[in-house]
């Protein structure tokens, strides 16, 4: 039996919804992947951004060694050297790097210039 007109019309219509069901499964497949590679990117960057250091510190740079002051009698005044940072300048006196802050009210970004005098509170 010769296929019809109608017959040949049902078989193209069948394969044309097969392909269209293939074009937008690969199209709901990337979307997800896309959606998922942000989401989990921007969990990363949120989690790094909550674990990094203080702004007013070098990254790159590392900390030496120093001898920390036993007790502090008084309020010492302390002269910037180039490369200091608030965080550096409190390790070596043994106190919170935001108190050094507070005390000289120094607010954000925290920065500082070399020659300048900062008063170091007791502890």
């Amino acid at each position: 039996m010769k296929p019809t007109f109608s017959h040949k019309l049902r078989a193209e219509t069948k394969r044309y919804h097969s392909s269209v069901a293939v074009v937008l499964f690969v199209v709901f497949i990337t979307v997800t992947l896309f959606l998922i590679i942000v989401s989990v990117k921007g969990w990363l960057d949120n989690k790094k951004s909550t674990t990094s250091k203080p702004t007013n510190e070098a990254p790159s740079k590392e900390l030496e060694e120093v001898k920390v002051e036993p007790q502090l009698k008084s309020e010492t005044k302390y002269t910037v050297k180039e490369g200091d940072t608030l965080y550096e300048i409190g390790i070596k006196f043994g106190i919170n790097w935001q108190e050094i802050a507070k005390v000289n009210n120094l607010e954000e970004p925290y920065t500082l210039s070399t020659g300048q005098e900062l008063t170091i509170p007791k502890k």
